[in-house]
């Protein structure tokens, strides 16, 4: 007597149904209630966790995205790295994670399971990092040198991911200030100075959590003095103003 109905490679259409059994013997034969046999599709995962970066303060987080039959029920878990082990987070069971107001606590290594009673998937494991405002630790100051002589301009901005410099200067409207091209170190270096260095310089600091501008400094150039016009002879008439 076989008391199993094995279905293989199960079809949503084909298999999916009502259905009952009869036992039979040399007395007679008996035959069950029906009973309902229900085929939904598994969890497929369509976009696992992508690493992210929030600034601290704001609000944001990870996403996941899958598909599968019935009802798909969400958990995310944060790996504790002291433990070696993945914590389930309470209340964390949409496919958003989602911070109100990011933290350095909230920062960490996040997966997803994903079940619909039929199967259960694990997504990827993506990193959440917090990211800071830069901040500076040293601001430049002025400076003053001879024309030919070498001086640098020094900058150190703080914050995370590491913040990318692009110095300034004034512009000879005394409003606008214009981007150095390919000044964009924390060293503002003049190998070799000349008149046209004069001026008022600053620097912008920027990541992916914004950007800062430091003060403005000055740089004065010295040079020798230079003739610009040579006095010329005149003739004038006794009396006169000359």
């Amino acid at each position: 007597i076989k008391n199993k109905l094995s279905l293989k490679k199960v079809d949503p259409g084909k298999d999916g149904g009502s259905y009952s059994v009869t036992i039979t013997n040399a007395v007679g034969e008996v035959t069950s209630n029906d009973f309902a046999v229900t085929i939904i599709d598994p969890v497929k995962i369509t976009q696992h966790p992508l690493k992210n970066g929030v600034t601290e303060g704001t609000s944001g987080g990870l996403s996941i995205t899958a598909t599968g039959g019935g009802t798909l029920a969400y958990q995310w878990k944060k790996y504790d790295a002291k433990k070696l082990l993945w914590n389930e987070i309470p209340g964390a069971t949409s496919a958003d994670l989602t911070f109100g107001s990011m933290s350095a606590d909230d920062a960490g290594r996040y997966l997803c399971t994903v079940s619909n009673g039929a199967s259960m998937l694990t997504s990827k494991y993506a990193d959440l990092a917090l990211h800071l405002l830069p901040t500076f630790k040293k601001e430049p100051r002025g400076a003053s040198a001879k024309a030919g002589s070498a001086i640098t301009l020094k900058v150190e901005a703080l914050g995370f991911p590491a913040p990318n410099y692009q110095w300034q200067k004034l512009g000879e409207d005394g409003t606008t200030w214009e981007p150095l091209k390919n000044k964009t170190k924390p060293e503002l270096i003049f190998s070799k100075l000349i008149t046209a260095n004069t001026g008022k310089y600053r620097v912008l600091a920027s990541n992916a959590a914004g950007s800062i501008i430091s003060g403005e400094v000055e740089l004065i150039v010295f040079h020798a003095p230079v003739i610009a016009q040579r006095p010329t002879s005149i003739t004038v008439n006794e009396d006169d103003s000359a």
